[in-house]
């Protein structure tokens, strides 16, 4: 996870937008992805997408709660991931008119363990098997079933992580 946090503290914004280039570099000069923690910093992240140079690293954008304007800000410097998480059931949160703009292929499910429990849970430790209700409350709000917002958030991790959307076919073995 790499990004910029201001939202404490702005007086070292120049030097968080620095080592967010050099963390995008070593993505991908690794090849690897990367998870965007962006805290009241989004402007200074599409800066330093804006200069970096060469085609960007994929990568998500963790706890996504920003507006329409700015995924289509996203969109437009790359084919980015929008994780998603127990905010989108809460009752005055902006994150389900986000989703149709962002789109299922676009949405990872995400806990922010230990924080930002799903309603019912809301106030409580959040743990990776609240999943569930996030996923619920995304196929409430696009209109789909909770199996297609598996399927789609699955693929899109396959995607992300492994470079591939198809499930790998397990054989099993000795050691399961």
């Amino acid at each position: 996870e790499i990004g910029i946090d201001l939202y404490w503290d702005a007086s070292r914004r120049d030097e968080q937008m620095q080592a967010l280039d050099t963390q995008l570099h070593w993505c991908k000069e690794a090849g690897i992805p990367f998870i965007m923690h962006c805290r009241k910093g989004l402007d200074e992240c599409l800066a330093v997408f804006d200069n970096f140079g060469e085609p960007l690293p994929r990568g998500v954008f963790h706890s996504f709660t920003g507006t329409v304007a700015q995924v289509e800000a996203v969109r437009r410097r790359g084919d980015f991931y929008f994780g998603v998480n127990g905010i989108v059931t809460f009752k005055k949160s902006d994150v389900p008119a986000l989703l149709p703009v962002i789109g299922l292929e676009r949405i990872l499910l995400e806990t922010d363990s230990p924080y930002l429990a799903p309603v019912p849970k809301r106030g409580t430790r959040n743990e990776s098997c609240n999943i569930p209700l996030v996923a619920a409350c995304v196929a409430r709000h696009l209109g789909v079933s909770v199996d297609e917002v598996e399927r789609a958030t699955d693929a899109g991790v396959r995607d992300l992580f492994f470079n591939r959307r198809e499930v790998p076919h397990y054989a099993g073995g000795q050691d399961d």
